[in-house]
């Protein structure tokens, strides 16, 4: 099932595809439920796929593709998802092909959001790539320290 949308996730379906007229008519309903593992993706001139799996009290994420301005809200999305389910969240960053300054502060406000909530959050396989914008943006020892 494919559903379209722009800056909210549905839970229902297993891929998600993401366009980018004007004005969306209306926001689709957010809250059904989603399997223990299901992929979800943005699709357009930056790509994002983010495999969702749920084990033992962690919603863990692993994101494939760009993320950046068009893509950082599906991630908002899945994390306020994983968020609601009390559920810690862990991002698995192997894949991740190209990040920008959005996609970086992106992955901060996640990190601030989850700990908001009192809840912990795993950072894994970040590519030299995006081990290198956090070093120059200084942002990889706040990083490093959630794990």
């Amino acid at each position: 099932m494919t559903a379209t949308t722009h800056t909210s996730c549905t839970s229902a379906p297993d891929t998600l595809s993401r366009t980018r007229p004007a004005r969306p008519s209306a926001p689709p309903s957010t809250h059904q439920h989603r399997p223990p593992s299901a992929e979800i993706g943005v699709a357009g001139p930056a790509a994002l796929t983010v495999t969702v799996a749920r084990r033992a009290g962690t919603t863990e994420l692993s994101l494939a593709g760009e993320l950046e301005a068009s893509t950082a809200p599906l991630l908002d999305c899945l994390v306020a998802d994983a968020l609601d389910r009390r559920r810690d969240v862990s991002l698995d960053l192997s894949r991740t092909e190209f990040c920008d300054v959005k996609g970086l502060n992106c992955l901060l406000a996640t990190r601030r959001r989850v700990h908001a909530h009192g809840r912990r959050l795993t950072f894994v396989g970040a590519q030299p790539l995006l081990r290198h914008l956090l070093g120059v943006s200084g942002a990889a020892d706040v990083l490093a320290a959630d794990g």
